[in-house]
């Protein structure tokens, strides 16, 4: 019985023994990780005190003040409390206010951005270039090194002053300008917006053919800086002159245009020529000129004695050649010859071999060998011009002379006179009248 005591006594003290060393490692193990966790946490607040930046600033206060105007030009003056950006917009009073959003982007030429990095942000601008006598307002925005930044802020409108006179910068059309269209609208483009001053003269003359025509308010059109007179149709192939009272239009601020005048005769700053009759210019004419004709025959030139005709031919044009003419049923033989028309109203024919032989036209089979040639001819010389067109009546005669290989040599049939006219009550073709 004692030993089995003195047995479980002993086993009881190691198991005591056990449990003592288990809970003094475990008390050593909590320590040591409590250690640990202070030591990271320590280590990260390090960490971040080293890697995070300074507090934000607050947003930057701006004041912008007008200093002076003058003739087309502000000067303005800045101050922002702190290093940063400022970005200015000078914009008519007129147009809507922008947003800060506009302004961090510069959407147009009139936004302007500075920087300062360091100390306050200053300076003085002038905006030059503005147009005269036109209410302005200058629009600000700050931005300090951080980024953010202030609320848009402007300043009252202010008006640039006008001390200057409206100068022409051009005119439509240009001065000496040639073929204008006879309804074209003469335009002056000024230096700044005008108005026409009632009672002052703006007068349109013509040259050559007595036009005269005195402009009023309400044949005025006005477009910006530009100036039009409405007229009726100009006369064709003349100069027109234009002539304008000094202060016959003035700017906003009052101040007065420049004379615009002829001095005998002659204008000194602005005149122009209006383009020929379309109906008398030569590709105009031409076209005119082809279609059905009739032709007459005559003994010559000068005879009034009928050979033969009238009879029917059409005029075609030849390609080939500038303003040339193909005559089809040429001499009522139902063969062609062709002709070529000229700008100064004559008419040439060069030599040709035509579709026909001699025995065709005397009607004796013994001559169907013989050759025809065609040639310009006038009474009693060899021309290369054979004849004239008029495109007042749309008629045309031509001289010729046949020329054949009978008799082996050429021989010539000259003083040989047609004369070409429009059919009576029938239109031609491709006529424009």
């Amino acid at each position: 019985m004692l030993k089995f005591l003195i047995t479980d006594s002993l086993v009881l003290s190691n198991i005591k023994f056990k449990m003592q060393n288990n809970m003094k490692n475990n008390i050593i193990k909590f320590i040591g990780l409590f250690i640990a966790i202070a030591f990271i946490a320590s280590c990260e607040q390090e960490a971040f005190e080293e890697y995070s930046s300074v507090p934000v600033a607050d947003a930057p206060g701006l004041t912008l003040t007008i200093d002076s105007n003058t003739d087309s030009a502000i000067t303005v003056s800045y101050n922002m409390n702190m290093a940063g950006r400022v970005t200015l917009a000078i914009l008519p009073a007129s147009v809507d206010t922008p947003t800060v959003a506009d302004m961090q982007g510069r959407p147009t030429a009139d936004y302007y951005y500075y920087k300062h990095d360091d100390g306050d942000a200053q300076a003085t601008i002038t905006y030059e270039g503005l147009e005269p006598y036109t209410e302005y307002r200058v629009y600000g925005v700050g931005q300090n090194l951080d980024g953010v930044f202030s609320d848009i802020i402007m300043t009252e409108s202010v008006r640039t002053q006008d001390f200057v006179n409206p100068v022409i910068v051009a005119y439509s059309p240009e001065k000496a300008a040639t073929g204008v269209s006879n309804t074209v609208l003469p335009t002056i483009e000024f230096s700044e917006p005008v108005t026409y001053v009632d009672g002052k003269l703006i007068e349109l003359t013509g040259l050559f053919s007595g036009y005269i025509e005195t402009i009023v308010a309400d044949s005025i059109v006005y477009d910006g800086n530009k100036v039009s007179f409405k007229h009726s149709e100009f006369p064709f192939n003349d100069f027109i002159f234009i002539n304008i009272d000094e202060g016959a239009f003035e700017d906003a601020s009052g101040n007065i245009s420049p004379e615009v005048y002829t001095v005998n005769g002659v204008q000194l700053d602005w005149y122009f020529r209006t383009e020929p009759d379309p109906d008398t210019q030569l590709s105009v004419i031409f076209e005119n000129f082809l279609g059905d004709y009739e032709c007459t025959d005559y003994s010559n030139a000068d005879s009034t004695t009928v050979d033969w005709g009238p009879y029917s031919v059409t005029v075609s044009e030849d390609t080939d050649v500038e303003y040339g003419v193909i005559i089809d049923n040429f001499w009522a033989w139902g063969i062609t010859a062709k002709f070529q028309f000229h700008e100064d109203g004559t008419i040439t024919c060069s030599e040709q071999l035509l579709d026909v032989t001699l025995g065709d036209i005397t009607g004796n089979p013994a001559y169907d060998d013989y050759g025809v040639w065609v040639k310009g001819w006038r009474p009693d010389i060899y021309t290369i011009t054979v004849g004239h067109w008029d495109y007042t009546d749309f008629s045309f005669d031509i001289a010729l002379a046949f020329l054949t290989d009978y008799g082996a040599k050429m021989q010539a049939y000259p003083d040989i006179y047609q004369s070409y006219e429009k059919p009576s009550g029938k239109a031609l073709v491709g006529s424009k009248k």
